[in-house]
């Protein structure tokens, strides 16, 4: 991890096991894929590279969680003070990584800007919970403040810049996340889940506009803007959201499904459409026979985590070990498989980035359980950073054995403007990662992120007291 984010908490997971360990030592040159050069790690970990990786984590990750306790807040849920400090810890690492960049002084204020907008979306999801109109129009104008305090702020931060499509994001941020919480009231389940998923992605696309704004103004610190937004970069930052995005709805799921939560059923049918998402992954890479036999082996492994929580609300220790058994026989599999196809990956180094995976998503599951909250969100925290180790490794196999379709000196496409302002309005709700398997050498994978059916809530723009809300 580069130097910037050196000390950021939410790299716990990544501090547990280093990526380039799974990866194996390279096949003889002469079975190499018409003969092109093997792409590195280091192509892969440049300065500007780690810069969007880790703001697109950080952004994600604050998605999810002020999601998680907006929807808590709804309720009026147990964990809503837990998952306060897992926000809280999320803004923090977002607010040192704004002053690692601008400087010191810029912590203190752009903290104060971002958490006022979560204080406000989650005031927003108490009042409706409460049936307070007059609560929520409140936060709604609060809202409004906060998009017009993070512009000014962006602006004096990057003089001369024309940042119309980030602040556009910023703004569709919040739209959606009111949208959210908007469907959950309504128990709409189904559509909170689709508007959550659409939601995650879009955070990417804002860390990587964010990103190269940022590397452009500062190239000596963030140098390799090339490799960052090449195919080979690309790749990375598609594996990391689709594996984190199923850590975090894997979780989500688990924890429903102990709870008894009606909204068990649209959790696992999002879960269902991220694995699509990460068939489609492979399939790009290797063809649709192995996509296939991959999303058999990936239903199985979350078929073993839905058996393990049945067995956890029953208190039956039996059939849990035979799950986490299962758990294990899933993991080894897919390790195999993932290696077999793979000459760049070793299986063993594979099988434990996935194994440590599976003890974060039983053990936030057993916390949860015990009502063990703070150590329930700790958990999640890890296993969604964990989950860009195993993107990072994957990613790096991947460009290895295949460096044709996914180089790492061709730049990608330009992301000053966000790549969901081009999406086709066809597109579907989630991105997917599509990559035509005949794709000729040099040409560059594209992420599909949601089209021109999501729509942007306007706030009128009042002026009212700027708040945070905490546990």
């Amino acid at each position: 991890m580069h130097r910037w984010l050196a000390s950021l908490s939410v790299g716990l997971g990544l501090a547990l096991v280093v990526a380039p360990a799974a990866l194996a030592a390279p096949p003889s040159s002469g079975s190499h894929e018409h003969g092109a050069s093997v792409v590195g790690t280091a192509a892969l970990d440049t300065p500007a590279t780690q810069l969007r990786v880790d703001l697109d984590r950080l952004l994600a990750e604050h998605a999810f969680l002020t999601i998680e306790q907006m929807r808590s807040g709804l309720a009026a849920g147990p964990d809503f003070a837990a998952l306060a400090t897992a926000v809280e810890g999320n803004s923090t690492d977002v607010a040192n990584a704004i002053g690692s960049i601008y400087g010191e002084a810029a912590v203190q204020p752009f903290g104060d800007i971002w958490r006022s907008h979560i204080g406000y979306l989650v005031d927003y999801a108490v009042s409706l919970g409460k049936n307070d109109q007059a609560g929520a129009k409140t936060a709604l104008d609060g809202l409004a403040v906060y998009r017009q305090n993070i512009d000014a702020f962006l602006t004096q931060a990057n003089p001369g810049v024309d940042l119309k499509g980030i602040t556009d994001a910023l703004d569709m941020h919040t739209a959606q996340l009111v949208d959210f919480v908007n469907a959950e009231h309504a128990g709409d389940h189904a559509g909170a889940y689709r508007i959550e998923r659409e939601a995650y992605p879009h955070m990417f696309a804002l860390g990587d506009a964010l990103a190269k704004v940022i590397a452009n103004r500062f190239p000596n610190q963030f140098s390799g803007v090339g490799a960052a937004y090449s195919a080979a970069g690309s790749l990375r930052v598609a594996l990391d959201r689709l594996l984190a995005e199923h850590a975090f709805l894997a979780s989500e799921a688990m924890r429903a499904g102990v709870g008894g939560d009606e909204s068990f059923d649209a959790s696992k049918n999002a879960l269902d459409g991220n694995s699509a998402d990460l068939q489609g992954a492979v399939a790009a890479a290797y063809g649709d026979t192995a996509g296939s036999a991959f999303r058999k082996l990936w239903n199985a492994h979350i078929a073993a985590y839905l058996a393990y929580i049945n067995a956890t609300k029953a208190a039956n220790t039996s059939a849990q070990t035979t799950a986490t058994t299962q758990i294990d026989d899933y993991v080894a599999q897919l390790s195999g498989f993932l290696a077999g196809a793979n000459p760049y990956l070793d299986a063993a180094a594979v099988a434990d980035l996935f194994r440590h995976h599976a003890q974060q998503l039983t053990s936030q599951v057993q916390s949860y359980g015990a009502k063990d909250y703070a150590r329930t969100y700790q958990t999640v925290r890890e296993l969604y950073s964990h989950m860009f180790t195993a993107g990072e490794a994957l990613a790096t196999g991947i460009a290895q054995q295949l460096p044709d379709k996914f180089p790492a000196t061709a730049g990608a496409p330009a992301t000053d403007a966000l790549p969901g302002e081009h999406a086709h309005a066809s597109a579907p709700p989630a991105a997917i990662l599509m990559v035509a398997s005949g794709l000729a050498a040099g040409a560059l994978m594209t992420i599909v992120l949601l089209g021109a059916d999501r729509r942007r809530r306007e706030m009128s723009r009042v002026s009212g007291p700027r708040r945070t809300r905490g546990a």
